[in-house]
């Protein structure tokens, strides 16, 4: 019986390590994923005394290894941020090249207007395209019930 609940502490230790993946990556400031990645080594141990063999526990050390390290990875894409002048000459190079089409001539003016208006939304949509790409992604909130 002692065996069965030191599983069931091994299984409560996964499902921490789980649930603060999710709440480091919907909030940038936690940095709780590794100690609950760390504390899995107790575990490890745990299954050691319990006789599981050991090639078993080398592969959960090395998947461990993995997951710290996807974590630090996941730390530092949340902590770079698009440079703001560049985006800044991206708008400044849209809207000039909007603006000289508006003042170009184009003969016949059915022409300058759907001209202008493709390539305005070709633009346009590159520069919403470049704002979404620079925001930051992670779980979207789950709907509560109440």
């Amino acid at each position: 019986m002692a065996g069965r609940s030191r599983v069931v502490l091994h299984r409560w230790r996964v499902a921490v390590a789980t649930a603060t993946v999710r709440s480091d990556l919907s909030d940038p400031q936690l940095r709780t994923c590794l100690t609950a990645i760390n504390d899995l080594s107790r575990s490890f141990l745990e299954l050691e005394r319990l006789g599981v063999p050991p090639n078993s526990i080398v592969r959960l050390r090395t998947e461990q290894g993995s997951v710290h390290r996807i974590v630090l990875r996941i730390y530092h894409i949340q902590g770079t941020e698009f440079l703001p002048s560049a985006y800044i000459l991206v708008q400044s190079i849209v809207t000039l090249i909007i603006t000289a089409l508006v003042f170009a001539r184009i003969e016949p003016s059915y022409e300058a207007a759907v001209l202008l208006g493709m390539i305005s939304y070709f633009f346009m949509y590159l520069v919403k395209l470049l704002k979404r790409s620079t925001r930051r992604s992670g779980p979207t909130p789950r709907p509560r019930t109440t």
